[in-house]
């Protein structure tokens, strides 16, 4: 401990802050902890993509800090979720279910047609 200033003892603390920091965020707003997954392979696919959602959703987050300076990561994830949304629900629920039914009773009189 000796051979390290206290300067940069105190630099590398304030910079595990702001790492812990964004691990707390990838947790809460992206999902970073919640794979599962079998294999050590599928594990690092899950975190690099966590990782990229992340950045993508700060980069989002400067780029309208002076439109919106309370905007916060969940804003931006459900404003994306929601856009998604939108466009798959083009369709009314009661099209959908109709379109679903019809082709459940053909795959049900073409079973029994066989038997």
């Amino acid at each position: 401990m000796e051979k390290y200033p206290q300067e940069t003892l105190v630099g590398y603390q304030a910079q595990r802050f702001y790492i812990e920091q964004s691990f707390r965020k990838a947790k809460q707003n992206i999902g970073m902890c919640e794979y599962q997954v079998r294999g050590w392979l599928a594990w690092n696919h899950h975190i690099a993509l966590s990782m990229l959602a992340l950045a993508f959703l700060s980069i989002q987050k400067m780029e309208h800090q002076e439109q919106l300076p309370l905007l916060s990561y969940r804003d931006i994830r459900d404003a994306i979720i929601e856009n998604f949304m939108q466009e798959e629900v083009r369709k009314s629920f009661e099209e959908k279910l109709y379109l679903r039914h019809r082709q459940r009773q053909k795959d049900i009189n073409r079973f029994y047609k066989k038997t």
